[in-house]
């Protein structure tokens, strides 16, 4: 089986890396890919990268309740053991009042299910209460996507790893998901215009009972993180003075890009060493700020990222701007290289 490899373009999730999979594990594929190890046994993390990024991947392995590309992926199933361990787990101790709230024994609770549930209720209510607040859902969310480990989303979808910066996903989840109880209170749902994800109890005679377990709707979360980061380039692109934007538009035209918010330009020359160097078209730093920025340290920027690109022909530049607020982004375009290998297909 041939491995086939594209840069990433658009933006952090378009089109990172392309393979075909052909009865492979994903993990073993992505891998192979970005020349990183894939990390044994059942934590977050999947794959680690040779600069010690870890990568979660999703859609490996489609959950019942939709086949394929439109299947649930899980995020997480946990018995009462893991919040033992865990003692520090955001709404940890109200997931442990609903693992308290079922007797020993599956036969038990179907003989007692009614009253079970009444229970249910009252702590999925408590649980949606808890991650209500922006603060508790963060960390909530953090530990059960990344477990505060993880640097990257990866969906798999139509045979494309679609790479996804943690940040990133954090942000739309954040801002755009409802949190609320279904109709029964036995669950706790995340919504925007549909379902997207959900926390229900598993309460299958299979050796497993009860679990906690955390599904996503993979086609709609998918679509959701695709729109949302694109409007946010758009939205940040929407202000650029005329010279600058000219730069940036020659930078990522007809290209495949990276795009990240930054916090210090110092964060920046770490980018640069992290990222993929091979084929780079350009590098832009756009920055605006309250106070005109030293230009000598964007100068002493420039020139670290071109110490770091030595021998490489890439345009390298840097454009700034005044307004009410300090942002620093970063676009990072590559030149696109037709896979042969993908007209055969």
């Amino acid at each position: 089986m041939e491995v086939k490899k594209s840069k990433p373009h658009g933006m952090t999730s378009d089109k990172a890396y392309r393979v075909k999979t052909r009865g492979n594990r994903k993990e073993d594929i992505f891998a192979r890919v970005i020349d990183g190890i894939v990390i044994k046994g059942t934590k977050k993390q999947d794959v680690m990268s040779a600069y010690e990024q870890f990568f979660s991947i999703k859609g490996s392995s489609e959950k019942k309740g939709g086949e394929g590309r439109d299947g649930r992926l899980q995020v997480f199933m946990y018995n009462p053991s893991r919040f033992e361990k865990e003692k520090d787990f955001p709404a940890g101790l109200i997931i442990k009042d609903i693992f308290a709230c079922y007797p020993p024994t599956h036969q038990e609770y179907q003989e007692q299910k009614k009253e079970i549930k009444e229970k249910i209720a009252e702590q999925m209510i408590r649980l949606k209460e808890f991650l209500l607040d922006d603060n508790n859902r963060s960390k909530f969310l953090d530990r059960a996507f990344f477990d505060r480990k993880v640097d990257f989303l990866v969906i798999y979808d139509d045979e494309i790893f679609h790479v996804f910066d943690k940040e990133e996903v954090w942000d739309v989840f954040l801002k755009y998901l409802n949190v609320e109880n279904n109709a029964t209170n036995q669950k706790v749902v995340f919504k925007y215009k549909y379902l997207c994800m959900e926390i229900e109890m598993r309460t299958t005679d299979d050796g497993k009972y009860p679990t906690i377990f955390m599904p996503m709707n993979k086609r709609i979360n998918f679509n959701l993180l695709v729109e949302k980061i694109k409007e946010k380039i758009e939205n940040e692109l929407k202000d650029c003075p005329q010279s600058m934007c000219k730069q940036i538009i020659n930078t990522i035209k007809n290209k495949e890009v990276f795009f990240f918010e930054e916090k210090t330009l110092e964060t920046i020359v770490q980018r640069i060493k992290d990222i993929e160097k091979n084929n780079i078209y350009g590098i832009f730093i756009s920055i605006t700020a309250k106070a005109q920025k030293d230009i000598n340290k964007v100068s002493e920027t420039l020139q670290k990222i071109s110490d770091i690109l030595k021998g490489k022909k890439i345009n390298l530049g840097a454009g700034m701007k005044g307004n009410d607020h300090d942002k620093i982004l970063l676009f990072v375009s590559y030149n696109k290289k037709e896979d042969k290998n993908e007209k055969e297909d």
